[in-house]
């Protein structure tokens, strides 16, 4: 099974440089899970509706699976349903969920978009130029560094001093 990975270190685990949460995230947790499987791999398991950036299950090749009897599983009930509809509990950012090799995984629904129209995964952050976070329409995302994903926040209001609170 293809997993994306750039040089290992030696006595380290495989990296990538990418933007996950900050630039130089590892591809694997402490349990070797990876957290980005290959563009090809997502390519396999997904497919995205050009307009809206939703994102449906392909039916998946048994090398996605540790069984035969799982791959048939998930085939029946998931192939051609929509795959991002869960969101971080505060967050808002709708995800996927993956089985890897019998290990889980999460990724942001708007991190696989990018990563299957531009076909590598993004370098900085991903900005939802129209603020909205559910919407991953690739015309909507653009990979920027952090302080210009700043830039398009929305204006907040300035906070009031608490009624009878000294400054």
């Amino acid at each position: 099974m293809p997993i994306a990975t750039g040089s290992p270190a030696a006595g380290t685990p495989d990296r990538e440089v990418h933007r996950a949460g900050r630039a130089g995230t590892p591809t694997t947790s402490g349990h070797n899970v990876p957290t980005r499987p290959s563009v090809d791999f997502l390519r396999e398991c997904f497919r995205h509706d050009e307009e809206t950036g939703d994102l449906f299950w392909r039916t998946r090749p048994p090398a996605h699976f540790v069984s035969a009897r799982n791959m048939k599983a998930f085939n029946a009930e998931f192939a051609g349903a929509r795959a991002d509809l869960s969101t971080y509990p505060t967050k808002g950012y709708r995800r996927v969920r993956l089985s890897i090799g019998g290990k889980k995984l999460a990724i942001s629904a708007h991190l696989v978009v990018f990563a299957l129209v531009h076909g590598k995964w993004p370098t900085h952050e991903i900005d939802h130029i129209d603020r909205c976070k559910t919407n991953n329409s690739p015309s909507n995302l653009r990979d920027v560094p952090h302080s210009e994903n700043m830039r398009n926040l929305p204006v907040r209001k300035p906070r009031l001093p608490r009624r009878g609170h000294r400054p």
